[in-house]
């Protein structure tokens, strides 16, 4: 490339003639060359050419985040609810995500650390025993709901679903202290809509959509709305209170998260998951719905009316309406489309047939094509995305694992900010009750987080060929790339520990029946154990 800034002959005879005014001759040359190299559209990349006809019309600003979000977060999430209530695709895909990510439900199994802890193994699984049972008594009722209505892992759906469609949800631990249940824990979910900036207050740096921080960038309160922006009825009350909400306990101990995918640096509020393909699944809406009435047209005797008036629209218009107007000697005409037409005409009138040529053939075809594209979008492969399964054994294993790793990742999500805060405070209250003994659990936080242990499992990843996966599982173990308890969740979703007591107690009672006890080939037959035999 040229560069303006170097002198030239006509700079260097200047320079000889008037030394001085060359020199601003080249400092001017030099910043206009500067200015042409930092200038947009000046760059190296293509992306950034302003004089392309592709482009030069494609000016979007560069803010931060919160100004490329919040502006339009609540036409957004109007936008994919209603997606969601009304397009089978979308309601597919978020269904989809939520079954695969949380399914039945994520079960916690406390696994302590048992070294860092000085545990034996007996006093571990005694501990884990206890632990689990305390966990479950409040998991598997609906006290740990702060309404009362759902499980814990009913709860793990609807906030995960409420992430997907809004962007995110605020999720409170409340104490509520009611009988017949030994806990007093609950969670509290707030929609995304009542977290909003109190009326009055005007929005600043560090107040920003009902979220307010420190210097730092550090969440110091949220301001919950005890009302919706519109009610029932679709108008919003004339007056409403806010409550600051503080993410922590008095003693520093957190008690709120406000949880959404955050993309960018600064970002304070999260975007619903069908928001990148809102426009093309609009279109591809009503496209589908304008050739299935097509389709609907094409199986009937459709007809135009033409008439020497020049009304053939308004003609077509009534007939659509199923009244045409008056017919021969003033009586009403009434036409509809339908298997069959007689139509008494006015003189000058005549019919004409009109065929759409439908079902579009192509139409499969161009459909797949911009539902491949939203699937990459949502991470989710066109084969799971429409649950269509149609090519080879190997294609569409792949598409699984590439879907699994997309909700892996989300659970993994899950457990980090609702799973384990919830198992937490749970085991927390337990050990200050005395239900629970774990020396140092209030006083150190690396041994608190000892006690804390937990290993999470949900439902396993579809299997196309079972045998095939449980021989790769085999295989894995036998290699020491993995260990049956891994292999366990992963198959099956269930805790190798207990699968294990659960198959001694199954052989006890074969041989006590006499029944020959299937082994694995090569494993030595287990020894009876004369205490503990059952009696045939």
């Amino acid at each position: 490339m040229f560069d303006l800034s170097a002198p030239t002959v006509l700079d260097r005879a200047i320079e000889w003639v008037a030394p001085v005014y060359a020199r601003r001759r080249l400092h001017a040359r030099a910043a206009m060359s500067l200015y042409r190299t930092m200038a947009p559209g000046m760059g190296g990349h293509e992306a950034g050419r302003t004089d392309s006809p592709e482009l030069r019309d494609w000016m979007p600003s560069a803010t931060d985040a919160d100004g490329d979000t919040l502006p339009d977060l609540s036409l957004i999430r109007a936008r994919t609810r209603d997606m969601a209530r009304n397009e089978p695709l979308a309601a597919g895909a978020q269904n989809t995500t939520v079954t695969g990510v949380v399914g039945s439900g994520i079960a916690a199994k406390p696994a302590p650390d048992r070294t860092a802890l000085g545990l034996s193994d007996r006093e571990a699984d005694r501990w884990e025993s206890r632990a689990r049972l305390w966990w479950e008594a409040w998991a598997e009722s609906t006290a740990c709901d702060l309404e009362g209505e759902l499980d814990f892992y009913a709860l793990q759906d609807l906030t995960f679903r409420s992430v997907l469609e809004s962007g995110d949800v605020l999720t409170l631990h409340r104490w509520r202290d009611d009988r017949g249940t030994p806990t007093g824990t609950r969670i509290q979910l707030v929609e995304a809509d009542r977290i909003s900036t109190p009326r009055g207050r005007p929005e600043s740096s560090n107040l920003r959509a009902g979220v307010e921080t420190d210097p730092d960038g550090r969440t110091v309160r949220w301001y919950v709305a005890d009302h919706y922006p519109q009610d029932a009825v679709g108008l919003a009350p004339t007056s409403g209170n806010w409550t600051a909400v503080d993410p922590y306990w008095p003693d520093g101990t957190r008690r709120g998260w406000l949880l959404y995918f955050r993309r960018r640096i600064g970002q304070r509020r999260g975007v619903p998951y069908l928001a990148p393909i809102v426009r093309p699944m609009r279109t591809l809406g009503r496209y589908t719905q304008s050739e299935l009435m097509a389709a609907l047209a094409s199986s009937l005797f459709t007809v135009f009316i033409r008439s020497e008036r020049g009304d053939t629209m308004d003609s077509l218009d009534a007939l659509a309406a199923g009244d045409i107007g008056p017919g021969p000697g003033g009586s009403e005409r009434s036409l509809r489309l339908g298997h069959g037409l007689i139509a008494e005409l006015e003189p000058g009138e005549s019919i004409e047939s009109f065929n759409p040529n439908r079902p579009n053939v192509a139409f499969d075809a161009f459909v797949t094509s911009i539902q491949r594209q939203m699937g990459v979008a949502l991470e989710l492969p066109f084969e799971v995305l429409t649950k269509h399964f149609a090519s080879s054994y190997s294609a569409s294993r792949a598409a699984l694992l590439e879907a699994w790793r997309f909700f892996r990742h989300r659970r993994e999500w899950m457990v980090a900010n609702f799973c384990d805060p919830a198992y937490g405070a749970v085991i927390a209250e337990g050990v200050r009750t005395g239900f629970l003994e774990a020396p140092g659990f209030f006083r150190d936080p690396l041994i608190r987080r000892a006690w804390l242990g937990c290993q999470w499992a949900g439902d396993s990843m579809p299997q196309l060929d079972p045998l095939k996966e449980v021989k790769a599982a085999e295989a894995r173990v036998a290699g020491e790339f993995s260990t049956r308890e891994r292999e366990a969740m992963e198959l099956t979703g269930t805790d190798w520990e207990q699968n294990h007591r659960q198959r001694e107690k199954e052989e006890r009672y074969r041989r006590a029946a006499g029944l020959a006890a299937p082994v694995l080939e090569g494993d030595p037959l287990p020894t009876p154990d004369p205490e503990t035999e059952v009696e045939a």
